[in-house]
C-alpha cells in the first residue's frame, strides 16, 4: 500500500490489479456527510463506493460484464476496500444511540 495525496494503492483480487481508494481524514465530515439522512444499507454502501473509489463506475461495470457477478456483489467488494482504508466510514462506526 502506498500513500500519494490522500490516495493509497490496494490490490484489488477481483481485478487482479491495484485500485486506487481515496482516504478520507475528517471523521467529522464523514459523519456529517451520512448523518441526518435515512439511508438503506445499499444507499450507504454506494455513498461510500461514490466517495472512496476512483472510477468505482468502470470498476463496477468490469466486475458485472467480465466476472459476471451483479451489481450489489460487486459494490460489497469494493465497499469492503473502502471501509479497509476508512474504518470510520463503516455503518457501525457512525451509528449513535439516541
Amino acid at each position: 500500500m502506498r500513500m500519494h495525496t490522500g490516495i493509497v494503492y490496494k490490490f484489488f483480487d477481483l481485478f487482479g490489479g491495484f485500485i486506487e481508494v481515496r482516504v478520507t481524514h475528517d471523521d467529522e465530515e464523514n459523519e456529517h456527510i451520512l448523518r441526518g439522512q435515512t439511508l438503506s444499507l445499499g444507499q450507504r454502501r454506494n455513498l461510500v463506493v461514490e466517495r472512496c473509489i476512483l472510477r468505482h463506475q468502470s470498476l463496477l461495470a468490469y466486475i458485472e460484464h467480465s466476472l459476471g457477478l451483479d451489481r450489489v456483489t460487486a459494490e460489497a467488494q469494493l465497499y469492503n476496500l473502502a471501509i479497509a482504508v476508512n474504518p470510520g466510514m463503516e455503518n457501525h462506526a457512525s451509528l449513535r444511540a439516541a
